[in-house]
C-alpha cells in the first residue's frame, strides 16, 4: 500500500488468494456430489477417494464443536499476525500466512456446514488431504522461511 492506495501487487495478491479459496471449495464440492468411488491417477501413489474426515492433524478426534471453536480461535490469531506482518511489510510472511487463513477457513467452514472436512486427495503411503491443508502446509513452510530470511529486530513475533 502506497499513500493509503492499494498497489498493483496487493491487488493480484488479493485476488490469487480468493482464487485460491474458490478453487479449494470447488474442488471439495466436485468431490462431495462427485466421488462416489475411488478414481485411480497413478496406480499405488495417487487417487481421489471422498473421506468425511472428522480429526484434526491426521489423527486427533475431537468432537465438532471443539475443533471448530479451535479453528476459530486460531484463526482470529493468524489475520492479526497478518495484519502486523503487512504493517511491516513482511511480504513474504503476509503471504504465507494467508495461505495457512484461506486453508483454516475453509476446513472451518466444512465442519461448520457438514460436520466433517471434505478430505479427497489420496496418497495411499501418506495420508487423505484437500488443497486447504495443502494451503496450511506450504503457508508453514512459508513462515519457516520468512523466519530464517529475515533477520531485522522489528520482525513480527510468531
Amino acid at each position: 500500500m502506497r499513500n493509503g492506495k492499494p498497489t498493483t501487487v496487493t491487488f493480484v495478491s488479493i485476488s490469487t488468494l480468493v482464487l485460491l479459496f474458490c478453487v479449494d471449495r470447488i474442488s471439495k464440492l466436485w468431490a462431495f456430489n462427485e466421488l462416489f468411488s475411488p478414481r485411480v491417477w497413478i496406480d499405488g501413489v495417487l487417487q481421489l477417494r471422498f473421506v468425511p474426515n472428522t480429526n484434526i492433524a491426521f489423527v486427533v478426534h475431537v468432537p465438532t464443536w471443539l475443533s471448530s471453536l479451535l479453528v476459530a480461535v486460531v484463526l482470529i490469531a493468524v489475520v492479526s499476525m497478518v495484519v502486523r506482518a503487512y504493517q511491516h511489510q513482511q511480504h513474504m510472511l503476509v503471504a504465507a500466512l494467508s495461505l495457512i487463513v484461506i486453508g483454516a477457513f475453509s476446513n472451518l467452514l466444512d465442519r461448520l456446514q457438514y460436520g466433517f472436512v471434505i478430505d479427497f486427495i489420496d496418497v495411499p503411503f501418506w495420508s487423505v488431504f484437500n488443497l486447504a491443508d495443502a494451503y496450511i502446509v506450504f503457508g508453514i513452510i512459508g513462515v519457516c522461511s520468512a523466519a530464517r530470511l529475515d533477520k531485522k529486530p522489528e520482525t513480527v513475533s510468531l
